[in-house]
């Protein structure tokens, strides 16, 4: 995981909510560096987000279990532009049907650098 903390999954006591969660495993999910979005369907469970280190692809991620998952496909592509000047992040978005909506902070055509976006971009893929 290219030296990053997996995420840690928890158990909780139902019947005890004030006792502290107790600790079950980590779960190897693609996008835990940054900020990504979880979607319920009637084909699972769908996550949009970065893989880490860089921010210049954003990925479609599915799970039947939300705890195992695979990379179904890369949306969005800049890789062969410098991920230090190119981001496409912090997504936000929903599935309608068989299409996926995206709202991306994005930077683009020469930003200052891939945090200080200078773009808020829609994206409409097929899933």
């Amino acid at each position: 995981m290219g030296g990053l903390k997996p995420p840690l999954l928890t158990g909780a006591d139902e019947q005890h909510p004030e006792k502290a969660p107790e600790f079950v495993s980590f779960i190897d999910f693609p996008f835990a560096h940054t900020k990504f979005e979880i979607m319920k369907t009637e084909k699972g469970y769908f996550a949009c987000g970065n893989r880490a280190p860089r921010r210049n692809v954003l990925s479609l991620a599915h799970s039947d279990d939300l705890i195992h998952w695979t990379i179904v496909k890369d949306l969005i592509n800049y890789s062969h532009l410098s991920s230090d000047f190119t981001a496409f992040q912090y997504p936000t978005a929903f599935i309608e049907g068989d299409k996926l909506i995206v709202v991306s902070r994005t930077a683009f055509n020469k930003c200052a650098n891939f945090h200080d976006s200078n773009y808020i971009t829609f994206h409409e893929f097929s899933i």
